[in-house]
């Protein structure tokens, strides 16, 4: 990126917002076919549990840096053991990743990979139908995800199905019943049947790299229900909630090592909410969501939020400080409840007009500053090994935009300082910061304007700072 800002005046004026905030830093698709040893036991082989409003290993508070994948259950060994590896360099502790490919939809297709393939078939189970022959086990690459994984001490987080169409997801199986109602899938006996079936199967499988079943597993920390569901026919939270609790008892029922999550965005259902008279939508029962009750549910471990507020209709001068205040409000909620909170999924795009590397700061800061067990960036990818799709520098295509890179970028030097802190290291290295936070983005500017600072210290007060045009340029190049 071009690091020199040119600047046009006509006339200055630099109206400079200084908000002194404390601050803590400043090979190829081979599927291997004779079974693997699985790693020695140590400490990091130990269940993760909850005591109270915190995630345990043994005796040990658990916190920590996390992040999202979604392509570690069909991509090549080399792909996933690069995602694997880089997280355990940047001090990445959990890996959000998918547990499902529901139907045989385009999409899963494209991929050649199927887990579910029907409704109750399962890839590897029986025989196949004929158009299947030499399509990839998405099981299989499941399985050695979570041997990679175990050897790397990472521990996972493996969603059940999605709320949209991905890989399959609630309308899969909404079709599979002959129906288009997407809510039907939290109601219909025929369907809840289907999904309970699939989580028996998936948790009881035995791991042909470890030996290990899914349910004795350590590595995996947590089975969560579904990635981000919704019910828009229920603004009063009622059915999500009922179905959040049956699910989540029979996953208990047979499972009783494992944490057990919803996977939702987080939306309340109050009388109001939101920062600046701002997206108050997600506070009153926006899409049928009840995080209050989903999160005192018996069986449910910790809270789980996502943050966009670019994506969601925060104007950009709010986006910062409303995610702030969102994160406040989940972790308030989580002390009365007296369960954990997680931020497990968080974005800003990196061509937006937002400063990424400033708001990812304040945002973790707010969690690790006020009590939060994890923070969950989307999304950590690696190599790409298809040099059709790979990007000019080798790496998986950055899609969506939020897309993070092990190399030495400052939002990825930023991440790693923050999992260190989470860790539990006593020293880090703290510098303080100055953010440009508009404009964020190298850009030509004609005429009068003004430019937004912010200065993060490290555990002292700025006495003063000052800003000329000549400092300002200085410091820009």
């Amino acid at each position: 990126m071009n690091k020199k800002w040119s600047y046009t005046f006509i006339a200055l004026l630099v109206s400079i917002v200084c908000a002194v905030v404390p601050i803590f830093f400043s090979q190829n698709n081979v599927h291997a076919k004779t079974k693997r040893e699985p790693a020695t036991p140590t400490k990091d082989n130990e269940f993760v549990y909850r005591k109270g409003d915190k995630l345990m290993i043994g005796n040990k508070e658990f916190r920590f840096v996390g992040t999202n994948n979604y392509y570690l259950h069909y991509k090549s060994n080399q792909m996933i053991d690069d995602v694997i590896e880089s997280a355990k360099k940047m001090g990445i502790k959990v890996i959000r990743l998918w547990g499902f490919f529901d139907g045989m939809t385009s999409e899963n297709q494209a991929h050649n990979t199927y887990m579910q393939y029907e409704m109750g078939k399962y890839m590897g189970e029986g025989p196949i139908p004929k158009e299947l022959e030499g399509a990839q086990n998405g099981f299989e690459r499941l399985d050695y995800t979570i041997y990679k994984a175990k050897q790397e001490g990472i521990r996972l987080v493996i969603v059940l199905t999605n709320n949209w169409n991905n890989f399959g997801g609630m309308m899969q199986y909404v079709n599979w019943i002959g129906e288009t109602n997407h809510d039907l899938f939290y109601t219909d006996e025929r369907i809840k049947t289907a999904y309970k079936n699939y989580v028996h199967y998936l948790i009881n499988r035995k791991n042909q790299y470890t030996g290990i079943i899914y349910k004795n597993e350590p590595t995996i920390m947590a089975w969560e229900l579904a990635n981000e569901p919704r019910n828009d026919s229920d603004p009063t939270g009622d059915t999500l909630v009922r179905w959040a609790d049956e699910m989540s008892t029979y996953i208990k029922s047979m499972d009783p090592h494992h944490l057990v999550a919803v996977g939702d965005e987080g939306f309340f259902r109050r009388s109001s909410g939101g920062f600046n008279g701002e997206g108050s939508y997600m506070y009153t029962g926006y899409n049928g969501v009840d995080w209050d009750r989903l999160i005192a549910l018996k069986n449910i471990d910790y809270g789980t939020f996502h943050l966009y507020p670019e994506h969601w209709g925060i104007s950009p001068e709010n986006v910062e400080k409303w995610g702030e205040q969102y994160i406040l409000d989940h972790l308030a909620a989580g002390k009365k409840a007296k369960k954990p909170v997680v931020l497990e999924e968080y974005g800003i795009s990196a061509t937006g007009v937002q400063n990424r590397e400033m708001i990812y700061d304040t945002w973790n800061r707010t969690m690790f500053e006020h009590g939060g067990t994890g923070a969950m960036f989307w999304l950590l990818t690696g190599i790409d090994d298809n040099p059709e799709s790979a990007d000019e520098n080798g790496y998986y295509p950055d899609y969506d935009g939020f897309r993070i890179v092990n190399d030495h970028s400052s939002v990825t030097n930023l991440l790693k300082t923050y999992a260190k802190l989470f860790n539990g290291d006593r020293h880090v290295e703290k510098e303080p910061k100055v953010y440009f936070a508009f404009p964020a983005k190298p850009q030509d500017v004609c005429g009068t304007y003004r430019v937004k600072v912010k200065v993060a210290s490290d555990q002292h007060k700025v006495q003063k700072y000052s800003c000329n045009l000549a400092a300002m340029m200085k410091l820009i190049r």
